[in-house]
């Protein structure tokens, strides 16, 4: 996508995304189109993920995507607004990819796969499919969610010595 930045995902600095019209955005070059949403770490693809409302979306909707600030403090942002086939049950969620800090946030206005009686994961997965974290009860499971927020925060590799010199 146009107007992407660096982005470490996993230990690995990627400039390319793509999205997915099931919910789902994957960093690199790799495939993002499977339907079919599978639980999070798993070797049956797609990999390097994440998954914002993973689900077959088979509907109508629209995605838009746009960057927002000034380097080195950029968001980029997707917006899914996603419906079901016959339009019903909306799936509306947004992900907010933060440079330098590489923040994952994960904004759900509505998403309604426990009413709809189907199963979404919400998570991410890195490219191996050795490593991934979900949401709890969103994994693979039927969930709804409304005006929710979600953070994936990496932790701090780096390390520091000070020395402290008495007056």
């Amino acid at each position: 996508a146009e107007g992407f930045f660096n982005f470490d995902f996993f230990g690995i600095t990627y400039n390319q995304l793509k999205i997915g019209a099931n919910g789902l955005v994957g960093l690199g070059t790799g495939p993002v189109g499977s339907p079919t949403n599978t639980t999070i770490p798993s070797v049956t693809g797609p990999e390097n993920i994440i998954a914002a409302i993973w689900d077959d979306m088979t509907g109508t909707g629209t995605i838009k995507y746009w960057t927002t600030g000034s380097a080195p403090s950029r968001v980029f942002v997707i917006d899914f607004s996603l419906f079901r086939t016959g339009g019903l049950y909306p799936s509306i969620a947004q992900v907010k990819l933060f440079e330098s800090t590489n923040i994952i946030e994960i904004h759900t206005k509505t998403a309604l796969f426990a009413t709809n009686g189907n199963a979404a994961s919400q998570g991410i997965e890195n490219t191996t499919a050795g490593a991934g974290y979900v949401i709890p009860n969103r994994d693979n499971e039927g969930w709804d969610a409304t005006d929710d927020y979600k953070a994936f925060v990496p932790a701090c590799l780096d390390s520091k010595t000070v020395t402290v010199y008495g007056v």
